[in-house]
This record gives C-alpha cells, sequence and structure tokens, in this order.
C-alpha cells in the first residue's frame, strides 16, 4: 500500500507491466466524449479541487484494465480503464499533502494487445519527468486522486516557466493537451499570477 495525503492506494503489480518502458509511438488513440466538468475560471477550479500541488512524475504510468464477458463478440471485451502515476510533490498551494508522493490517476489506459490509446480525456499521459501543477479532488469511485476539471486541472511547468515565449503557442502538446481543445490562457495567467510565481 502507498499513502497518499492521507488516503491509501493499492500498489497491486498483478495486470501486465503497463509502464513507457514499453515503445507506444505506434499506437492509435481512440478519444471518446465523456461527461466531464470543465472549470472555465480559475476561482471554480481552486474551490472545488482538495489538492493544489506543484511537482514531478517519478514512476512509470499503470494501467488498470476491467474485462467483461461480451456474447455478441464472444469473448472478453475492456468495459473500464484507469491509468495511475506516482508524483513527487515539491510544493503545495492548497490542502494538507505531508507526503512526498503521491498517486495520481487518469481517465485513460493502453489496450497493449491491440495497441490502442483508449482515452475519456483531454490531457496527454503522465509521462515520467514531466512537472505540472495541478488541482485534483479525491474520487471515492476511483480511490485516488484525479485533475479536477480535466485539463483545466492540469498546467504544464514548461509554460509556467516561460510565459512569454509558450503562452501564445498553437502547440497543444506544450500545453498538455490532446484532441481539439485549446487551453484557458487565462487560466494559465491566473495560475501563475495567483499561486506560481
Amino acid at each position: 500500500m502507498i499513502n497518499g495525503c492521507g488516503k491509501q492506494y493499492s500498489d497491486d503489480e498483478s495486470n501486465s507491466d503497463n509502464s513507457l518502458s514499453k515503445a507506444r509511438e505506434d499506437y492509435k488513440v481512440s478519444q471518446s466524449e465523456s461527461y466531464m466538468i470543465i472549470y472555465e475560471n480559475y476561482n471554480d477550479s481552486y474551490e472545488k479541487a482538495d489538492l493544489v500541488v506543484k511537482g514531478t512524475f517519478v514512476g512509470d504510468e499503470k494501467t488498470t484494465l476491467t474485462k467483461e464477458f461480451d456474447e455478441n463478440a464472444n469473448k472478453d471485451v475492456i468495459n473500464d480503464f484507469i491509468t495511475e502515476n506516482t508524483f513527487q510533490v515539491e510544493k503545495v498551494y492548497k490542502g494538507d499533502c505531508k507526503d512526498k508522493q503521491i498517486k495520481i490517476k487518469a481517465n485513460y489506459g493502453y489496450d497493449d494487445e491491440n495497441k490502442i490509446i483508449m482515452t475519456y480525456s483531454y490531457l496527454t499521459p503522465m509521462k515520467k519527468g514531466t512537472s505540472w501543477v495541478y488541482f485534483l479532488f479525491y474520487s471515492e469511485q476511483r480511490d485516488g486522486y484525479m485533475p479536477a476539471g480535466d485539463y483545466t486541472g492540469r498546467y504544464s511547468l514548461t509554460v509556467l516557466d516561460n510565459m512569454e515565449k509558450y503562452l501564445d503557442s498553437s502547440d497543444n502538446e506544450v500545453f498538455g493537451l490532446v484532441g481539439n481543445v485549446k487551453p484557458n490562457k487565462q487560466m494559465y495567467k491566473d495560475v501563475y499570477e495567483k499561486i506560481y510565481k
């Protein structure tokens, strides 16, 4: 068990090794629309977050796939997925977090058998070595911390540390985004002004 800000997480590795050590550049992305709360302004995002932290991913991702038998397909099919990674907390802006490392979970998963990244999110994967400011909520359903407001709950330190260079960029990857969403640049400015600088 791993503790994270007073919560316990299972560190079960009984599923197959789904770490980023495997090359996944050739995987296709299957992005599904899903109901998600998106915060349009900093105040709402900050208020709804249980924890606001700055840090870096230090582990490899682990995906948990849930399968059930589909009679029509006559085989087991994936009906749920979640991926988690270990986040080294460097600074706490809101909430009570005495632990140096927490587990963050996100709504995507790797189907290594079919070479597909399945996602209900607009966030890029949680890659080891990347640094972020996260607005997190504790999900009872997922038993872990998740980004509050999906892509409006995570802010790239690459951008925050180089606002003049990147804030007007049209490259979604620098903001950690996938799909046809655009970063909320006003929220980046607010995060920078109100808690980061």
